[in-house]
């Protein structure tokens, strides 16, 4: 699924932090598993991917458009550069899509799990 010219992740591509800003601690660390896996893929065995990963987070931390991703990518993924970084902003686009539905629901139904741990003891005290 990739996004139209001038929605989602069009020529704006700033809206890349836009999208992780979005994401919540659990979701950010999901990705970052989700990006090791998909590194691992491709690079294999070799390195160490841990800043690697985070070199990926401090670049969509940093409202890098999708260009300079790639290209920055390129010293580390050659040609899979490019199919990575549409893949990290289709992943991050789903990521951000599927919070806004869950926190939907949640809102639509006061019985659903709590956002966070802390409520999550409040309810089960109350009850």
């Amino acid at each position: 699924m990739v996004a139209e010219e001038g929605k989602g992740m069009g020529k704006d591509e700033s809206s890349l932090s836009h999208f992780y800003e979005k994401l919540g601690s659990e979701q950010k660390k999901s990705l970052a598993a989700a990006v090791t896996e998909k590194l691992q893929g491709i690079i294999g065995g070799y390195g160490e991917l841990s800043v690697l990963v985070e070199y990926i987070s401090v670049m969509l931390q940093s409202s890098r458009p999708k260009e300079t991703i790639q290209t920055e990518l390129e010293a580390f993924l050659q040609d899979e550069s490019g199919p990575f970084t549409t893949w990290l902003c289709q992943k991050l686009e789903k990521m951000t899509e599927s919070g806004k539905t869950r926190r939907r629901k949640r809102d639509e139904d006061p019985g659903a799990a709590p956002k966070d741990e802390a409520a999550r003891k409040a309810n089960a005290f109350a009850e």
